[in-house]
């Protein structure tokens, strides 16, 4: 491809916000020319994938960090790309001339002048690098300031975690322990009620022949009963929140059902699971914990659900039932979902790790991309 198109694709990929494609076919062009921009171009490259991994990972990314990927960009191929490594000029043989009687004044010859040239160009060649060096250092100091702060929050949301995994598996145990001592205080009274009437006859009207005291009861006093420890220790997420403890696998949500926060939706191979999280954020993990696709509608509050509604659409709203995210398979977005044989009626985790949405005809009219 000429220069002019892959200038054009790169802007084009940037107008519409595929800012990783551009950055890829910029590394790509400026290798393939030798130009003196491909290390910025590469140094591009590290920082995009710095700041789509902390987005994925749920980290608030500011829109400004992928504007100034976005302007390099721009600034690279406006100015730069497209100019490749100069090569040095060969001089040429100089022919010497017969001597001549009179002495000739000294000319500067082109080997001369071609020195002059290259002693200019050493000091802005050195120049250029050394400002190159300085903003890499810069930006390896603020990724390994922003990876220390990341691995510190994570560190702390655990420990909250876990404390109150312990208060609460805490509470359980009291309130059972509780529950066992009221039983035994009333197998003692039952006991004790026994044991008087034996003792005193007379008040139930029964006599007592010969007036002959009975001998006293042997009271056999119930053994004590240990509760039995209960667990009731939150489950963790790859994500860092707490999920909720479910019996059976869920693996097809039908119109109509809805999968709330903490629940999953798993493939029929086990391989990947669906998640409706705390957040409000809807992700697809393997069965190793690494995400997969998500809707990103993280920092909504608390109390997320997952909606497949009978007109077909899959929706994801918050507590406020605010709509955060949808598959767009309503007629009000394409007219073919209007038909019966293309309305979605279930909601399916495929083996690869998609989601599928399906007609009643079991037939697949709808699929999400691998990341999101």
């Amino acid at each position: 491809m000429e220069r002019k198109e892959i200038v054009s694709s790169i802007k084009k990929y940037i107008s519409k916000g595929q800012t990783e494609k551009a950055i890829e076919l910029l590394v790509e062009y400026s290798e393939e020319i030798e130009c003196s921009s491909h290390d910025e171009a590469i140094l591009l490259s590290g920082q995009y994938t710095q700041w789509k991994r902390e987005s994925l990972m749920g980290i608030q990314q500011s829109s400004s960090d992928l504007r100034r990927i976005d302007m390099a960009i721009l600034d690279i191929i406006d100015k730069r790309l497209g100019n490749p490594k100069a090569k040095e000029p060969v001089p040429k043989k100089v022919i010497p001339q017969e001597p001549t009687p009179a002495p000739a004044p000294k000319t500067n010859t082109p080997v001369d002048n071609t020195k002059k040239e290259k002693n200019k160009l050493i000091p802005i060649l050195v120049g250029v690098i050394s400002v190159l060096l300085i903003g890499l250092s810069i930006t390896l100091v603020l990724n390994n300031q922003k990876t220390g702060d990341t691995a510190d929050k994570t560190a702390k949301l655990e420990n909250v975690l876990e404390a109150q995994g312990d208060k609460e598996a805490a509470t359980v145990e009291i309130s059972s322990a509780q529950k066992e001592t009221a039983n035994l205080s009333e197998q003692e009274q039952s006991t004790l009620s026994s044991a008087e009437l034996v003792e005193n006859p007379s008040q139930k009207g029964i006599a007592n022949p010969a007036n002959e005291e009975p001998p006293p009861p042997a009271l056999k006093t119930p053994a004590a009963v240990e509760p039995s420890p209960v667990s009731t220790s939150p489950k963790k997420t790859p994500s860092g929140g707490t999920s909720k403890t479910t019996t059976t696998k869920l693996k097809i949500l039908n119109k109509g059902q809805t999968l709330r926060d903490g629940e999953k939706l798993f493939s029929p191979n086990g391989s990947y699971y669906l998640l409706m999280q705390e957040d409000c954020n809807l992700m697809v993990y393997d069965k190793e914990g690494r995400p997969i696709w998500a809707t990103m509608t993280q920092g909504n509050g608390r109390g997320g659900k997952l909606v497949m509604q009978v007109d077909g659409n899959l929706v994801v709203y918050n507590k406020n039932n605010k709509q955060l995210w949808s598959s767009k398979t309503h007629p009000d977005f394409d007219s073919k979902f209007s038909s019966a044989d293309m309305k979605p009626v279930k909601l399916v985790l495929e083996n690869d790790g998609r989601l599928a949405l399906y007609t009643s005809a079991n037939k697949a009219v709808w699929y999400s991309d691998k990341f999101q």
